[in-house]
């Protein structure tokens, strides 16, 4: 079973990189070929872009805290993903 955290492999991202070096420098394109948001492919790309995104969500993400229902239906799910890939892995 796939992690659904995860949107793109250590691989797919090296292959991000090595497309953009040879000169696929549209994030739309790279975006559309990896069935991604094309911020996405940026933050792939782009370290300082990366980094400046990692330290807004650090320091905003009260904004972004969900209500308690809404957290405990999160967990829910959460807590049954998570046993399906322990009883995958069984």
């Amino acid at each position: 079973m796939k992690d659904l955290r995860c949107k793109l492999t250590d691989l797919e991202k090296n292959e991000i990189r090595d497309l953009w070096n040879q000169g696929f420098q549209n994030y739309s394109y790279l975006g559309n070929k990896f069935h991604v948001h094309p911020k996405t492919i940026r933050k792939v790309v782009d370290d300082e872009y990366r980094i400046a995104c990692n330290e807004f969500n650090r320091q905003n993400w009260r904004l972004y805290k969900p209500s308690n229902e809404r957290h405990a239906e999160i967990m829910r799910r959460y807590r049954k993903r998570k046993k399906d890939l322990k009883n995958a892995w069984q």
